[in-house]
């Protein structure tokens, strides 16, 4: 079995309530055709409560206590 092609979009910048497919005030057609016609994650959560080190979390997955982690928060 090979394995499935992944793209990973991850919008940034605004509240996921934003888009016009979750009921935001402004136009995304181009997102909207994303969510619909891809998977849209509507119910998530984040150990990280900053940017970078969640950013870091996705793209390298760690435990939540690992020092790397906090000492980017922490700068």
């Amino acid at each position: 079995m090979s394995k499935p092609n992944i793209l990973w979009i991850m919008t940034d910048q605004f509240r996921a309530d934003a888009l016009s497919c979750a009921g935001g005030p402004g136009a995304t057609p181009n997102l909207d055709a994303l969510a619909r016609e891809g998977v849209r994650f509507s119910n998530c959560s984040t150990v990280a409560s900053l940017c970078v080190p969640a950013r870091i979390l996705i793209a390298k997955p760690r435990p939540s206590d690992d020092p790397t982690l906090q000492s980017t928060a922490a700068k």
